[in-house]
């Protein structure tokens, strides 16, 4: 094997954060744990509203990262039902703005079953497929099934709307040009929150109680404010493969190195499938820093080689590294309360053989 070589202006950003962050905390949704302990529920204060038992009830299980990204396990002990509930909104429009690509993968939901993406138009995306549902008298037809059977591979079905231009084929590629669901920015920016703050040290959380406010009232942003906070946004990395890349959902919490440094002092990565989603996490200092000075926070982009499975062998992966290398970054602003229901998905993605047709194979959907 051989060190693959990374594009330059890669390579600067990735070593600009090397020397900037560390990796402060992580956490991994395939393994069952439980943060602040197994504490009886008689004994239990909420985090987020500050609330104690008798005044709120802990029966529902709290969890830390959505069980919709293939059912995580990571629980809390401190966040009460009320809390729960509310948050559990917030979800609906994290899992309508990530549909698309959890279609795609095929990553479990919180109820049995795998989501299905489907438009106005037609186009339907789903991971729900039999493969016993391939016409066998064809020559193309057997030998994808003995291939599937052969290899134990997920089968992902696309079926291509009246309106081609949501799903095009290009060459070995998907190029996708999908309808969102309606979703509230600022709750998925609330969900990210959610999850940093869940994992923030309990002596720290003083240092973070305007984004906890943020978290727990009900902001209602005037439409001439819409997106005027800038720093609630969200950069978004997709790497160009259908490949499930990250089964589990993976949290990191970063934090720079230098006190005084002119970037933020921490952020948030999610890793899942085959996406990476950095937010800021400002603390109370920055927040004011902001306001008094009119400014901004600077924000160093996140490099998607410094990822989970970062390591001397990532490095000699060609394929992984190219992959990487091709990995392009958009910033998100999630500064709206209210319900967008007119955005887009652009996104291409690449495979190493062409797309297989076989026409309408699901009585369902004729």
């Amino acid at each position: 094997m051989h060190q693959v070589e990374i594009p330059s202006h890669q390579w600067e950003n990735f070593s600009k954060f090397l020397k900037e962050y560390d990796l402060d905390i992580s956490i991994n949704g395939k393994i069952k744990h439980t943060l602040g302990g197994n504490i009886p529920k008689h004994q239990r204060t909420c985090r987020f509203c500050l609330k104690k038992h008798p005044d709120v009830t802990f029966n529902s299980e709290a969890h830390v990262i959505p069980q919709l990204l293939n059912k995580s396990k990571i629980t809390s002990s401190f966040e009460c039902d009320i809390c729960n509930a509310k948050f559990s909104k917030f979800e609906s429009d994290f899992g309508h703005y990530f549909l698309v690509n959890r279609a795609l993968l095929g990553q479990s939901k919180k109820k049995p079953g795998k989501p299905i993406y489907k438009t106005k138009k037609g186009t339907r995306i789903s991971s729900n497929f039999n493969p016993n549902d391939i016409p066998s008298d064809s020559k193309v037809g057997n030998s994808l099934r003995e291939y599937i059977a052969k290899n134990d591979i997920q089968v992902i079905k696309i079926n291509q709307g009246i309106d081609k231009s949501e799903i095009a084929f290009g060459n070995k590629s998907l190029n996708f040009n999908l309808p969102v669901k309606p979703y509230i920015p600022i709750n998925i920016f609330k969900i990210f929150l959610k999850i940093g703050l869940s994992i923030t040290n309990e002596q720290e959380l003083g240092e973070y109680s305007i984004m906890m406010k943020l978290l727990t009232s009900n902001l209602q942003i005037p439409k001439e404010q819409e997106f005027s906070a800038k720093e609630i946004c969200m950069f978004s990395f997709l790497i160009p493969t259908p490949k499930d890349i990250f089964p589990h959902p993976i949290v990191h919490l970063f934090k720079t190195k230098n006190i005084n440094s002119k970037y933020i002092a921490k952020f948030l990565v999610l890793f899942f499938g085959n996406e990476m989603h950095q937010i800021p996490f400002l603390s109370n200092a920055e927040i004011n820093k902001i306001q008094k000075e009119n400014g901004t926070i600077k924000l160093l982009k996140f490099s998607p080689y410094f990822n989970p499975y970062y390591s001397k062998e990532m490095f000699e992966d060609e394929e992984f590294i190219k992959l990487l290398s091709e990995t392009q970054g958009q910033q998100i602003p999630l500064y709206k309360s209210d319900l967008v229901t007119d955005s887009k998905l652009k996104f291409s993605i690449s495979q190493k053989t062409e797309p297989v047709y076989l026409g309408k194979i699901d009585k369902s959907n004729k």
